[in-house]
């Protein structure tokens, strides 16, 4: 199994490795970002503006009025209308939008459909569920919505792997596997945060 560069093992190796994008981006989305905007390289913070944020106020969860009031803001900020549109849930988020007694059948089945594992158009988003989505310590999950030119993956190089022998174990076959990569959010006007409250 160790040494098939195709096999289950490496392949549960390399999507580790991907799910470690998942999480550094889901982090970064909302995180502090800098600029650097002379050649003495020096940084300046910038974290998400509140008018970014569809704030959580209570323990209420996740809302279609929470979607709606993102699409707002992407709409206020003249996103281009056409520009694909994404949104990250957490599985408590899916959970709670079911519940809501306003949504069509369409609606209902994109949400049965994402619980799957798979993408599904509703709310005007491309909506995806994810476990990686940060929470702090007062129970707030920090789900977002961004467009193509909001975040920015940049790899230094792609996940590369070696399988080698250890002679000093026998000749067993080691697998080592390595990527360098950075996460970032580009534009503010085109990320949103959408809060909600998810119990312990």
């Amino acid at each position: 199994m160790l040494s098939d560069p195709a096999g289950i093992y490496l392949q549960g190796f390399r999507a580790g490795f991907k799910r470690k994008i998942d999480t550094i981006m889901a982090t970064q989305a909302v995180g502090t970002s800098y600029s650097v905007e002379s050649e003495d390289e020096t940084e300046t913070a910038i974290t998400l503006p509140a008018t970014q944020i569809v704030p959580e106020t209570g323990t209420v969860g996740m809302t279609l009025e929470k979607i709606r009031s993102a699409l707002l803001i992407f709409n206020e900020n003249d996103v281009d209308p056409e520009e694909m549109k994404w949104l990250a849930l957490s599985p408590q988020a899916i959970y709670d939008l079911q519940g809501e007694p306003e949504l069509t059948l369409a609606e209902q089945n994109a949400l049965r459909v994402i619980n799957d594992g798979k993408i599904e158009r509703a709310f005007g988003f491309n909506l995806v569920m994810s476990n990686r989505i940060p929470i702090s310590a007062g129970l707030i999950r920090s789900n977002f919505a961004w467009t193509r030119n909001g975040i920015g993956l940049g790899m230094i190089y792609d996940i590369k792997t070696e399988l080698s022998k250890r002679a000093d174990k026998n000749n067993n076959v080691q697998p080592w596997m390595s990527m360098d990569f950075g996460v970032t959010r580009l534009q503010e006007k085109l990320v949103v945060e959408v809060q909600g409250y998810e119990a312990a």
